[in-house]
């Protein structure tokens, strides 16, 4: 197993709480410490169409949480979901979402305690 292979069975291992999140992959994460030791990450979750698998992804943002440094996530839920959008004619029969990906996730000690918590 070279060193490549052995990374990626490792950052699978991280993020195995999260698999059901991001059957198709989890993609483009973003890290931030609130202050009080959690480390917290929004990341593109990729879910394959359940019409048309992997052709046609559904991505959506989600964040989730670490206590133990990054060691273990669990999910805190989704931020914007994919969604099924209708094109107006004359596009109305071509299959359409909408994708949200590249999140950035940022920590504001100033910002008042309410806007700030997640969870």
């Amino acid at each position: 197993m070279g060193v490549l292979d052995r990374n990626l069975v490792a950052h699978r291992a991280i993020f195995e709480g999260l698999a059901g999140d991001g059957a198709g992959g989890i993609y483009d994460p973003s890290l931030a410490e609130d202050g009080s030791e959690r480390l917290w990450m929004s990341y593109s979750a990729v879910q394959p169409s359940p019409i048309h698998g992997l052709a046609f992804n559904a991505i959506s943002t989600r964040v989730a949480y670490s206590d133990n440094r990054g060691r273990d996530w669990t999910d805190a839920g989704v931020v914007n979901a994919s969604a099924a959008v209708q094109l107006p004619p004359p596009h109305q029969r071509l299959a359409a979402r909408w994708e949200h990906e590249v999140s950035r996730l940022l920590y504001d000690p100033w910002a008042p305690p309410p806007e700030r918590n997640l969870t």
